[in-house]
């Protein structure tokens, strides 16, 4: 595990404060902040100093004091007291969110009791959003940017950049250019209506004297002189 990989690091009592614990961890890094949220199964063996390690690593440190959290400080080996007092020790910005039952013990250990004297934030569901914003004018840590979203952007700009580039370069085709297409169109459909120019033309110049061909709606004229 790489210890400075976390930016804040989350410590509660999974009783009573998991669910604010959690809320808060996916509020935080979905903002960009690298956030360690660890979890009581996790407090055994080698581990153990491995979650101390993160503590070190951390800028932030949020405590979730939800009602008695600090009653069981009183026991050495108690990992809430383990993950505080190391906070304390190595001068971690602590943040203490307390739910609206939580109350102080009247002593703590002499390793955990500054926490007392640290400014912290009450949890409201009602104004829950309110709550979130203080809590962050309170970290130390700055939040990641997106380096995904980042060249997702990028990749979007140099697309419509090139897409302009074309469009200035590639002019449409010149109204000339559909000319011969029309004179060709109004040609075919004469031709299409049964009766070409040159047949229309040699009708206007005859007689007449109608004759009807078969099969055509064309009538012909034929001029006959009078008979004396």
């Amino acid at each position: 595990m790489d210890k400075n990989r976390y930016d804040i690091f989350i410590s509660y009592r999974r009783e009573n404060g998991a669910s604010t614990a959690k809320h808060l961890r996916d509020i935080l890094t979905s903002k960009g902040y690298r956030v360690f949220f660890d979890t009581d199964s996790l407090r055994s063996g080698d581990f153990n100093r491995e979650l101390l390690d993160v503590i070190k690593g951390c800028t932030d440190f949020i405590i979730i004091l939800s009602p008695n959290a600090l009653d069981r400080c009183v026991n050495e080996q108690d990992w809430v007291r383990q993950e505080l007092a190391c906070a304390l020790d190595y001068g971690k910005n602590i943040v203490p969110v307390m739910n609206d039952k939580f109350v102080f013990p009247e002593t703590l250990p002499k390793d955990v009791d500054a926490i007392r004297w640290k400014n912290g934030i009450a949890v409201n569901i009602e104004y829950f959003d309110a709550m979130v914003e203080k809590l962050l004018s309170f970290l130390k840590s700055k939040p990641h940017k997106n380096k995904t979203l980042l060249w997702v952007v990028a990749g979007i700009v140099a697309v419509a950049a090139v897409a302009v580039i074309l469009a200035f370069f590639i002019k449409p085709g010149s109204e000339d250019e559909g000319g011969p297409a029309e004179d060709t169109a109004v040609e075919t459909g004469e031709k299409a209506g049964g009766i070409a120019p040159e047949v229309k033309t040699d009708i206007a110049s005859a007689g007449d004297t109608q004759t009807s061909q078969p099969g055509s709606d064309v009538q012909v004229s034929t001029s006959q002189p009078e008979a004396d």
